[in-house]
């Protein structure tokens, strides 16, 4: 034992198996006996009590004094190995996420006493800047396109979906920090996300319009993909669509 130990931090690492019950009775507990620990309480959505059984563990720690955030936030790892069989630790400056030998989730996050709630973002400035980041997305696609960097434009077509995704939050009134396993409980019925034949209709419509004067400049350009990526060409712009 004492070989196992060597070298090691005052806090010895477990060995045993440890479900989401035990571990959060086994880090409540270990976090509730630190002299600058206030209160340890659980957060999230088994705060809530709208959790499932793939509900990760958001434990959120209130310390005394301003102080006591970076020392019990440096003190974490270790408590964390003591209590359990982490695999994982990512330190951030006000939390600290981890997974288990298990595959148990969780996060640990550290406020002061002092400190007001958490009242998230500014809609309205959220929206103007996920609509920045989307229209500047939109201005390299053409750059991608004459390229041919077609692994580049999976990427950031990927990024386009989610900041679309977060748009439909921030309309919807239901975007927040977190939870991003639990997406559709956000977004409006009538359109869900796994919707792929409303999906694909709407990425047809979308390659075959010709109203943009940014699409009509880039196929003048030649900037289309080649064609053996291409299921078809384009319909060519009707007159009407020329004079709007």
């Amino acid at each position: 034992m004492r070989g196992l130990l060597r070298g090691r931090s005052k806090y010895a690492a477990v060995s045993f198996r440890m479900d989401r019950a035990g571990l959060i009775e086994s880090l409540t507990t270990a976090l509730t006996a630190r002299p600058e620990v206030v209160e340890a309480k659980i957060d999230g959505s088994l705060g809530r009590d709208v959790g499932d059984a793939h509900s990760d563990i958001d434990f959120l720690v209130t310390v005394a004094e301003d102080g006591d955030v970076g020392v019990l936030n440096a003190a974490l790892p270790d408590i964390l190995r003591a209590t359990c069989d982490p695999v994982l630790i990512r330190v951030f400056p006000f939390v600290i996420t981890f997974v288990t030998r298990e595959w148990v989730r969780g996060d640990v996050a550290v406020r002061a006493a002092s400190w007001p709630p958490y009242a998230g973002p500014d809609p309205a400035a959220q929206a103007k800047q996920t609509v920045d980041e989307l229209f500047r997305c939109f201005g390299l696609a053409p750059v991608v396109t004459a390229r041919g960097e077609w692994e580049s434009a999976v990427v950031g077509t990927g990024m386009m979906v989610g900041l679309l995704t977060e748009l439909m939050q921030l309309e919807n009134g239901t975007f927040r920090v977190g939870g991003a396993m639990r997406l559709r409980e956000r977004l409006t019925p009538a359109s869900p996300p796994d919707d792929r034949r409303g999906l694909g209709e709407r990425c047809h419509h979308l390659r075959h319009s010709a109203r943009c004067p940014r699409t009509r400049w880039a196929r003048g350009h030649a900037l289309s993909a080649p064609r053996r990526l291409v299921a078809g060409p384009p319909d060519e712009p009707s007159a009407a669509a020329n004079e709007a």
